[in-house]
């Protein structure tokens, strides 16, 4: 097999030897690997929560134990939680004192981030308490007051809430370079949001342009300078627009990769070439000239490299599809007689 790229990749060297037609060429540019389904995939917390119903009046021991208090760092948190909670008489179970309003509690505990996003009504349920600087406390403002003091019910609950939300991390996801999140999960869950890597490209092209204005080209391609393929190529150049030098192309290209996945790639692309005559080059220089390319197709690939332990067998499996897409600037130098 290697005998056959080996003579595919260097039969189109004797071109040189052709009055016209050969051409070398030097491509750059900039190509996009878009991973669609990864985009596809409906990103979704491990576990949200907890909403202020879900603050519970009674809690099995157990699950209160393991599920809440073992979570909690602070001190402080974790002495609010047992200031209104108690076991109850028969110790199975945790219960929400709604007896005994919440009269004081450490500011520590009202974890600002986190406020800010729960909605108004809760909110409401804390307007009834004023800091006091000094002890670094919130006090409620009046003791007296029926309706505040049934309402310092909900408050604790709604303290219970931030505090849970604070300390579960499986309700969290991270947006940013490489970490794709979703701003309001609940509302607008994010359907699509591919993951796209960036990758510079280089490419050494050689061919052949025949009669027929058909281009058949050969290239090595290095990926980020370290994941090399080879390319053929075939486009068609639109000699007769009227456009003096400047000829626009489309065409097709393939290429199969020896690292990183063993990559086999399909792609349609276009653009111009700028002869040199469109420059005010003439004679020889006139035979130089420069090209700006799209490329627009889809790669196959080996998702999962592994090592069998012997050089002899196979080390990929389970194959994948991206999406590719790339812009290229080119200059180079035809053997054509203008």
């Amino acid at each position: 097999m290697r005998k056959y790229f080996v003579i595919l990749f260097t039969l189109p060297a004797f071109f040189l030897f052709a009055e016209e037609g050969f051409f070398l060429q030097g491509r750059t540019g900039i190509l996009l690997k878009i991973d669609v389904e990864k985009g596809l995939t409906k990103k979704k917390m491990d576990k949200i929560g907890p909403n202020f119903d879900e603050i519970k009046d009674s809690y099995n021991k157990t699950c209160f134990e393991t599920e809440i208090l073992n979570k909690i760092k602070d001190k402080t948190d974790l002495s609010f939680i047992n200031s209104v909670y108690k076991l109850d008489n028969s110790g199975d179970n945790y219960i929400l004192e709604n007896e005994k309003p919440l009269i004081v509690f450490c500011s520590t505990v009202l974890k600002k981030n986190v406020l800010l996003n729960i909605n108004n009504v809760e909110k409401g349920y804390l307007k009834n308490y004023k800091l006091d600087k000094k002890n670094n406390v919130y006090r409620i403002i009046n003791e007296t007051d029926p309706d505040i003091i049934q309402k310092s019910i909900n408050a604790s609950k709604v303290l219970m809430r931030i505090l849970l939300l604070y300390y579960n991390s499986d309700n969290e996801q991270y947006s940013g370079i490489d970490s794709y999140g979703m701003p309001t999960p609940h509302k607008f869950p994010r359907t699509f949001d591919p993951y796209v890597k960036s990758n510079f490209d280089v490419h050494f092209v050689w061919g052949y342009r025949f009669v027929n204005d058909l281009t058949l080209g050969f290239s090595i391609n290095l990926t980020n300078f370290i994941m090399p393929s080879l390319e053929i190529s075939l486009k068609y150049n639109f000699a007769n627009t009227g456009l003096k030098g400047v000829e626009p192309f489309v065409g097709g290209a393939v290429y199969g990769g020896f690292l990183d996945g063993f990559p086999i790639g399909f792609s349609a692309l276009g653009g111009l070439d700028f002869l040199g005559e469109s420059m005010g080059l003439t004679e020889h220089s006139a035979n130089l000239y420069l090209s700006v390319e799209t490329r627009l197709g889809a790669v196959l690939y080996s998702e999962i490299y592994f090592d069998t332990g012997n050089n002899a067998e196979g080390i990929w499996k389970k194959f994948k599809a991206l999406a590719e897409g790339g812009f290229y600037f080119s200059g180079g130098y035809r053997w054509d007689k203008i």
